[in-house]
């Protein structure tokens, strides 16, 4: 049986396929997992432009590798170039360059550079994403679980819709005038999570990496449950008070929004929410 985010993607194409053929629509994926607060592009992993650190299982083969070539180098000269390569792969600022990071940009929010971007045309083609970023996701075996997620799964569609190919209809429709000038292009993005479950160290019997995959995790729960209390609240302070005279109003409410502070940037995950 599918799963949510699959039901969802299958349903947005639905609605594109009936209603949105006229309105321009463009559809890209990117497909990231959060490992223990750092960002990994799961549809590109193992390298190249738009690649994250390196996943643990990848880590421990070029360790091998780089082993085995200053073995060889002692008669092979090239063998020892190779294992410089390697070790540039291995230091932790080796891929800073193409690592994913997130930033705030001023027009399209919160955003993650260096990430490999798909047009998707139909929902096949998110199932196909779909299982491909799973086969690359970090699982390990824990007492409770043998295939356990240790990262935060997040598959991000952004939709762009080309009012300059609108129809006069369709561009009615979207509430977009053409007596304002050319109608600039309409950006939604969509962000679905797939969540690594809490865990007690005690239960789950982890150490060493699992432990901090699992400490890690529980971190980026906590914020976002923080975040949700927070947003909650301060919605519910929002609601005017029918009893109370417009001027006294208006200056609580100025007083309660100088005192909010919402911790976005406490995970990443939270602030890849914002």
């Amino acid at each position: 049986e599918k799963g949510l985010i699959p039901r969802i993607c299958e349903t947005l194409f639905y609605f594109i396929d009936k209603h949105g053929k006229d309105r321009g629509l463009m559809v890209e994926a990117t497909y990231l997992e959060i490992y223990q607060e750092k960002i990994i592009d799961l549809l590109n992993p193992k390298g190249g432009p738009g690649s994250g650190p390196l996943k643990p299982k990848d880590r421990l083969k070029l360790e091998a590798k780089r082993k085995k070539l200053m073995q060889e180098a002692r008669t092979n000269p090239t063998a020892m170039e190779e294992a410089r390569e390697i070790l540039k792969q291995l230091s932790p600022n080796g891929n800073a360059s193409n690592a994913p990071k997130v930033r705030e940009d001023p027009s399209r929010g919160v955003v993650v550079d260096n990430l490999k971007r798909f047009a998707v045309k139909a929902f096949q083609d998110c199932a196909d994403l779909l299982e491909e970023g799973l086969t690359n996701r970090t699982t390990a075996s824990t007492a409770m679980n043998s295939s356990s997620s240790r990262s935060h799964a997040v598959f991000a569609l952004e939709i762009t819709e080309k009012t300059a190919k609108m129809d006069a209809t369709a561009m009615a429709l979207a509430g977009v005038s053409a007596k304002k000038g050319a109608p600039k292009d309409r950006i939604t993005k969509i962000t679905l999570i797939d969540l690594a479950g809490s865990e007690r160290t005690n239960t789950a019997a982890t150490t060493g990496t699992r432990l901090a995959e699992g400490s890690a995790i529980n971190k980026s729960l906590s914020a976002l449950g923080l975040v949700i209390q927070l947003l909650a609240k301060y919605s519910k302070e929002q609601e005017p008070d029918p009893f109370a005279s417009p001027s006294a109003a208006k200056g609580k409410k100025k007083v309660k929004e100088e005192g909010r502070h919402i911790p976005f940037r406490d995970s990443v995950l939270t602030w890849i929410l914002r």
